[in-house]
């Protein structure tokens, strides 16, 4: 058996990077929540420091893990200190089944270009679906914007919600009213039942300002796959943007 056959065979995870950072604790909070609520295993991944002797990794890691403990005790967790890129080492680490959870677009063009290429980076190089955490309060958030492009990423996107957000108004966001869109609409609400709330809303002006604006007061915003085909970019300049300035958690579906 192939090693991406046993990947596949493997029971999903969440993967969420620790690094000690606002954002990171953010990424760590949200993903700690809802595997306390799930069951889902929780991977605590930190990439270390070359340059770091100390064992100052596995300390942040302890460290993160007892927290989350004393809030959550019946959370499973588990710790892998890795190295590398960081990029490289967390999508190295993700099987196609996983949730890889990292954090991103703290206040400040630098930081947010640091993180958001980060985002960028993963989204290429790793397997599975990814979330990328900004560090925003989510408490009076609610419901969940998907953006909806392409018939054949519909069900993917359908699938990823109710995965990772099941039981929330959806918002289906759309370009324009063409046939192509109208398929991909039909699609994905014919993915999603009968039973979900759902609603349509044609996006005016440039598509990633309309997502990001329409996932301003949004618990998640969901992005598909994008187009395959080696004549096509590895990610679209739409999904580029909206990874760069992140206004709520982004959830990337495979």
């Amino acid at each position: 058996m192939t090693e991406d056959m046993n990947n596949h065979a493997l029971p999903p995870r969440r993967i969420v990077g620790v690094d000690g950072s606002a954002q990171s604790r953010a990424a760590l909070l949200w993903a700690a929540t809802r595997s306390a609520a799930d069951g889902v295993v929780l991977v605590l991944a930190h990439v270390a420091n070359p340059q770091d002797e100390s064992g100052g990794g596995e300390t942040l890691l302890a460290a993160a893990a007892h927290s989350l403990l004393s809030q959550h005790p019946a959370l499973r967790i588990e710790r892998m200190l890795l190295h590398g890129p960081v990029w490289r080492a967390l999508a190295a680490a993700a099987h196609p089944d996983d949730l890889l959870v990292i954090g991103t677009g703290p206040s400040g063009y630098p930081a947010r270009r640091v993180t958001g290429s980060l985002g960028v980076q993963l989204v290429i190089a790793a397997s599975c679906t990814i979330a990328l955490i900004p560090d925003v309060d989510l408490r009076f958030r609610r419901g969940v914007v998907a953006g909806i492009g392409r018939p054949e990423s519909s069900g993917t996107i359908a699938r990823a919600i109710a995965a990772h957000a099941p039981d929330r108004p959806i918002t289906l966001v759309h370009a324009d009213p063409s046939g192509r869109c109208e398929k991909a609409l039909a699609a994905a609400e014919e993915a999603l039942g009968p039973d979900a709330a759902v609603r349509r809303r044609l996006l005016s002006g440039p598509a990633a300002d309309a997502l990001l604006d329409a996932a301003l007061d949004k618990e998640l915003l969901v992005l598909g796959p994008g187009a395959d085909g080696a004549d096509r970019p590895p990610i679209g300049a739409v999904t580029h943007a909206v990874l760069m300035n992140a206004t709520a958690p982004i959830l990337l579906s495979r």
